[in-house]
């Protein structure tokens, strides 16, 4: 279905599984994460060659966050939230990025390129006392690559619910090779509370 070789591809990652130390409680997060979980959250593409047995010339030249992974849909399972009367957070990172590469690639290799992607997890407090962070990976494949119509029904969905992104980050000389970090507040929407009160305001 996406043999075709492309220098514009869109990976939706699923981060539904865990690594490293436990997913924080509610009591680990100040008032303050808590109110904005972007400052708790990283984003590491790794971009590992050796996850296929092609040689890998490629580079990724631009990242364009169609959805941010952590914004909450109503509906949807996946995304960050806290709900009432539970201890942990609800929900996984599920980012939608679209990649820009300096060459033609079969779209599925560069979903095994970057298999070890994944979302960090952690807070102040733990961070001071030592803990490892919580990572949110895929770890049964379920990162897929996006077709053209499963793009458009993407972006229908992502405007309908002011959840789409649009970041995007520009790398003249590729993306660095096993893992470079991007803060969740460099590329994540603000909560939604801080976007009502903006339109509240005006």
């Amino acid at each position: 279905m996406h043999s075709t070789s492309s220098t514009s591809i869109t990976i939706r990652f699923v981060f539904n599984k865990g690594d490293g130390g436990l997913i924080p409680t509610r009591r680990d997060f100040s008032p303050t994460e808590s109110a904005d979980l972007r400052q708790c959250l990283s984003l590491t593409l790794d971009a590992d060659p050796g996850n296929i047995k092609s040689r890998w010339k490629a580079k990724i030249l631009e990242v364009v966050f169609l959805y941010d992974g952590i914004t909450p849909i109503r509906g949807k399972d996946f995304g960050y939230r806290f709900l009432a009367r539970k201890t942990y957070l609800q929900g996984y990172p599920a980012p939608i990025l679209q990649f820009l590469l300096d060459r033609p690639v079969r779209p599925s290799l560069l979903c095994r390129v970057l298999a070890g992607s994944c979302f960090n997890l952690t807070t102040s407090s733990l961070s001071e006392a030592g803990e490892e962070p919580y990572y949110a990976e895929d770890h049964n494949g379920y990162s897929s690559v996006l077709a053209d119509v499963e793009i458009a029904t993407w972006l229908a969905l992502l405007e309908q619910r002011h959840a789409y992104c649009g970041k995007t980050f520009v790398f003249p000389d590729g993306l660095p090779e096993y893992g470079y970090r991007l803060a969740a507040t460099d590329f994540a929407l603000p909560p939604r509370s801080r976007i009502r009160s903006s339109h509240a305001s005006r």
